[in-house]
């Protein structure tokens, strides 16, 4: 269950990420306005961040139920310190850009710690290979999307839209090709009651028959 709660938790948050790394600029400006884009790279890093606390909080969450909290307690010490370090090191060099790099680091330091830990009694056996490979895919549709949008100037709301067609459109072909999802998994996210939208089912659905 863990490795399924996990792989699927990746898989529908990797979209999000597409769209704030690609349309950062877009969506700082239609929130905050444009006197706030030089905030776009923040948003992109701590974008990833919370992907990658979310993964976090299911070996938290995991660690707790089997009767482990007190090494949730020492990692959450250990990501509070690394934060803090960094803060101190990047914030006056980097301003927010630095504390969004320190949370970063923190967080993944805090997955490693919490992966291991939940490996180590628990056995789950979680497939991490392809979970990076996830992550891969995640990447480089990011950068499809982010390199269309430069090519070609769009309105502020076009550019969301295009670059969540052209971002979905390039994550779903790599993941489908490299066989990273199946019918099961699609139906599991059903399960936990995450809607995903209607012509994304469908084009998942079909191309995996």
């Amino acid at each position: 269950t863990i490795k399924i709660m996990t792989f699927s938790l990746v898989l529908v948050l990797v979209p999000f990420v597409i769209l704030f790394i690609s349309s950062a600029d877009a969506i700082i400006g239609i929130i905050f306005g444009p006197s706030f884009l030089g905030a776009s790279e923040t948003l992109q890093i701590l974008s990833v961040s919370m992907l990658i606390y979310s993964v976090f909080i299911i070996f938290q969450t995991t660690l707790d139920a089997i009767g482990k909290p007190f090494l949730n307690t020492k990692i959450m010490f250990v990501i509070a310190a690394v934060n803090i370090i960094l803060n101190i090191m990047l914030v006056p060099l980097f301003g927010i850009l630095g504390a969004a790099v320190a949370s970063f680091i923190s967080f993944t330091c805090g997955m490693i710690l919490g992966f291991w830990e939940v490996e180590r009694h628990v056995k789950s056996s979680i497939q991490y290979k392809k979970l990076a490979t996830i992550f891969a895919c995640g990447i480089a549709a990011s950068a499809a999307a982010y390199g269309f949008n430069r090519m070609f100037s769009f309105h502020i709301y076009t550019e969301i839209v295009a670059s969540l067609f052209i971002g979905m459109l390039v994550y779903l072909a790599l993941i489908i090709s490299l066989r990273l999802v199946t019918r099961e998994d699609v139906r599991f996210v059903d399960t936990l009651g995450i809607k995903i939208p209607g012509p994304m089912r469908r084009l998942t659905k079909f191309l995996l028959k």
